[in-house]
């Protein structure tokens, strides 16, 4: 049906959708029950987006260059990787699960060292590796894991995939580490993910105590994961300037841009 069609379900603040098609005045959504339907643009211009502009990061400033020069090598081949929807909804660009071998273990890294992490990125990541890999595509993908400094936390997480999610030894990317995973698994049960149940960390605090905690945590984790924690400090000053310096720039346009049409009016 169209936009006139009969109305066959609501949707009410909070729930959500994915949206197919935007219009002028309408857009095409499909609900989490897989109704498909039309509502009008105004009632969903309020609704706030989160923009990842690079998949993720590390602290280490090498490690953190080198994992942004392979989003670059890889981004074309992602963004021609296609899946449909199902019921003919449309097509949409996902990763590749070789890709997604290595960026979901820099995303768990980036949990496990800033906020929290839960036992749903474990799952998340035991899929991933349930879809198969050959063994000289476990032996690339080691040597790019030790390349990028994920290779540590990737052998904390294959031992709570293969302990807790009792995970077959053939299926674990690399070999698993007890003493780091037993760490890692009691960092899971103590903080959950992002952080939400961890009682070592005060929520609703002032940027000064944010970062004061943020030290103690990088101090707990330095004996496991020493490359990331020591880094810390020096990428938030880093990622200060380079902040800074974007928004001048970003500033500097716009003001460039609205110049540019009073010019032409």
């Amino acid at each position: 049906g169209g936009i006139k069609s009969e109305i066959l379900t609501d949707v009410s603040e909070g729930d959500k959708v994915i949206l197919l098609e935007q219009m002028e005045n309408w857009s095409k959504v499909k609900t989490a029950d897989g109704m498909i339907g039309y509502v009008e643009n105004k009632k969903i211009d309020d609704i706030e987006i989160e923009v990842h502009y690079r998949p993720s990061f590390m602290n280490n400033l090498i490690h953190n260059y080198r994992l942004q020069r392979w989003f670059v090598q890889e981004s074309e081949k992602q963004f021609s990787h296609e899946v449909e929807f199902p019921d003919g909804a449309g097509r949409i660009c996902v990763p590749t699960y070789a890709f997604n071998r290595i960026y979901q273990m820099a995303h768990i890294c980036n949990h496990v060292i800033h906020e929290g992490i839960g036992l749903r990125q474990m799952m998340d990541y035991y899929f991933v590796l349930k879809q198969g890999f050959s063994e000289e595509e476990r032996q690339t993908d080691g040597k790019l894991l030790r390349r990028l400094g994920l290779y540590d936390v990737a052998a904390a997480v294959m031992y709570v995939l293969k302990e807790i999610l009792l995970m077959e030894e053939s299926m674990l990317l690399v070999p698993a580490d007890e003493r780091s995973g037993k760490f890692f698994m009691n960092e899971i049960m103590q903080s959950g993910n992002f952080g939400q149940y961890d009682k070592r960390v005060r929520h609703n605090v002032s940027q000064l105590s944010q970062n004061i905690q943020r030290l103690k945590r990088d101090f707990r984790l330095m004996w496991y994961f020493p490359s990331e924690c020591l880094w810390e400090p020096i990428f938030r000053v880093y990622h200060f300037f380079w902040r800074l310096l974007n928004s001048l720039a970003l500033r500097v346009e716009g003001a460039a841009s609205r110049g540019r049409k009073n010019v032409k009016k």
